[in-house]
């Protein structure tokens, strides 16, 4: 290997971070009880976690894989500014306060904070764009949830509110 090419600098932080993050998600979401008559349902309490958490791990596996094995000529000589510790622990942060909220908030309303925060942080030039994506998808899978019969709790704050029961 030639110098710009080191070791070091074919590991991916932020993706072997996130691999970690979501192998411990996986993990805790066999933690989560499944009602008795559920037990034969194609879609319980455990399948949501493991399908978000299935494409994270995946995801970011292939991101530390394909950095590790791309060929040496395309790899940059490693500078202080392309370590960028602070926004991965930040996502890290951001993803366990929305797995946090979503008892207190409820899965729609935690997910459009979380949705909307995280491309705000990760530099999204379309706000736009980035507002109607936040809104559109957890009211979209909130009401598809909703029409298979699944049950979403609205969450401490707005159990007592009348829309959302």
């Amino acid at each position: 290997m030639t110098r710009s090419a080191g070791f070091s600098n074919r590991f991916n932080p932020a993706a072997i971070g996130l691999s970690i993050f979501f192998a411990a998600y996986l993990l805790l979401a066999t933690q989560i009880h499944i009602d008795l008559w559920s037990l034969d349902s194609f879609f319980t309490a455990r399948t949501f976690p493991f399908f978000a958490g299935g494409i994270g791990f995946g995801s970011s596996v292939l991101i530390s894989v394909h950095q590790f094995v791309r060929p040496s000529a395309t790899l940059s000589t490693p500078t202080t500014n392309s370590f960028r510790y602070p926004p991965v622990l930040i996502m890290i942060v951001l993803m366990s306060l929305y797995i946090t909220l979503i008892d207190l908030l409820g899965f729609i309303v935690s997910s459009i904070i979380f949705i909307a925060t995280a491309g705000r942080l990760s530099g999204s030039e379309h706000q736009f764009l980035l507002i109607t994506v936040a809104f559109a998808v957890p009211v979209l899978l909130g009401w598809i949830l909703s029409l298979l019969g699944i049950y979403l709790d609205p969450g401490a704050i707005f159990a007592g509110v009348e829309v959302f029961k």
